[in-house]
């Protein structure tokens, strides 16, 4: 179920409170999905029956963690409507549904009461407005995020168990040529399997990406999760050992209690379990594929810094702006984007790393030229007046100050 909000445009009663509801589930499972579907139709019926509310939708986010706020698009959106004046009350079944996280839950609470927004939390019976509310909230929320710390540790623990047992599980849904049996068991789709075998005898025969993708497309073999094909898809494709029937444990892990899955560099033991599953290509075919992967890159390499129209230039991943800016509204730092690489259309800008996957955040990129032009305007300012900045610089060196200190003064 997509993400959504349920908004019905009717004329607005001055003498009616503005009411919506809140509601998420943490994952995908079907009875999640079953119980946000409960969800909506229970509060939408139960605010539009009401003679004294005026209904200002149903608010959805759809399997996302309930411990950050900031990866929560729609619980930001209703919070934006509310403080713009949108909304009087919103009603919750609970909390933990609110907010795991009692900083988080406290000083949104907080923000709303100022401006005259009430929060309803039905579990508890408990209103943002009522005098007492804010150390039963406070009491509430740290219990929440306990418990939400304890379900992480029991996770970490059923995977250190899997890890020593050799015991290696993933969601065959979210592969291309996998799917998950009756039994809950990892198949393969023979359609799609086709089509990832297709892809390893072009690539190793040394067919062209788009040579690659025309073939595909030519016996009708499309994506399962985009438009169309592209070599990134090619890429992950043959590169994931799961398609040779292994799967690694610990490629990845989570760190800290917000659930921040990040890559395992080290860190963490990792281990190969081969014959974990059906493959769909032969162990043999998948090492050749990544062996010429390797070697390809190696060359691009070499060929890259070999060329002298390159000499002195950034890399196509780089800028020197890099790791300079965070987002004023999620605090991500930004990260450097290549649109359209190598195409006449090709545009680098800046993005807030919570749009690096999916749009989670309302703040706009930043196009590099844009940054070039407000670079030169501060420096030409500088210029301007630079003997007093010169000056300021050398007196700033000269002193036996802390580092801190000169940053500061520069």
């Amino acid at each position: 179920m997509e993400k959504q909000v349920i908004q019905i445009n009717k004329i607005v009663n001055p003498n009616k409170k503005r009411v919506c509801a809140y509601a998420r589930v943490s994952s995908k499972s079907e009875d999640q999905e079953n119980s946000l579907g409960y969800q909506i139709e229970f509060y939408t019926k139960m605010i539009m029956m009401n003679p004294d509310y005026e209904f200002a939708g149903v608010f959805i986010d759809d399997g996302v963690t309930g411990t950050s706020i900031y990866k929560r698009k729609e619980f930001q959106k209703m919070v934006n409507k509310a403080l713009s004046g949108q909304i009087d009350l919103i009603i919750t079944k609970s909390l933990s549904r609110f907010s795991r996280n009692a900083i988080d839950a406290i000083n949104v609470i907080r923000v709303l009461r100022a401006n005259n927004v009430e929060v309803y939390f039905e579990t508890e019976n408990i209103s943002s407005f009522d005098m007492d509310s804010e150390l039963v909230i406070n009491v509430l929320s740290a219990h929440a995020a306990e418990e939400s710390k304890t379900i992480s540790d029991n996770v970490r623990m059923s995977y250190a168990k899997n890890f020593k047992d050799r015991k290696a599980y993933f969601n065959p849904e979210l592969l291309y040529g996998f799917h998950k049996g009756k039994d809950g068991s990892i198949v393969i789709d023979e359609k799609e399997a086709e089509a990832v075998r297709l892809i390893y005898d072009l690539f190793l025969q040394d067919k062209t990406r788009q040579e690659i993708k025309d073939e595909l497309i030519a016996k009708g073999y499309k994506p399962r999760f985009s438009k169309e094909w592209n070599f990134d898809k090619f890429r992950i494709i043959m590169q994931n050992e799961k398609y040779m029937g292994a799967a690694y444990l610990q490629k990845t892990f989570v760190k800290g209690i917000r659930g921040k899955r990040i890559k395992n560099d080290g860190t963490m033991p990792t281990v190969l379990i081969e014959n974990n599953h059906p493959a769909i290509v032969t162990k043999e075919i998948w090492m050749k594929a990544n062996e010429k992967l390797k070697n390809n890159t190696l060359k691009y390499q070499q060929k890259d810094s070999s060329d002298s129209s390159r000499e002195g230039k950034l890399g196509i991943n780089k800028s020197i702006y890099s790791a300079l800016f965070m987002c004023g509204k999620c605090g991500k730092n930004y990260r450097f984007k290549v649109n359209n690489k190598r195409k006449p259309t090709e545009q680098r800008v800046f993005i807030c790393a919570s749009n690096a996957n999916r749009k989670l955040c309302d703040n706009d990129d930043l196009p590099l030229d844009v940054i070039d032009i407000i670079t030169i305007n501060v420096i030409n300012k500088i210029i301007t007046n630079k003997n007093s900045f010169y000056k300021l610089l050398e007196d700033s060196f000269n002193e036996k100050n802390s580092i801190d200190k000169k940053k500061k003064e520069i």
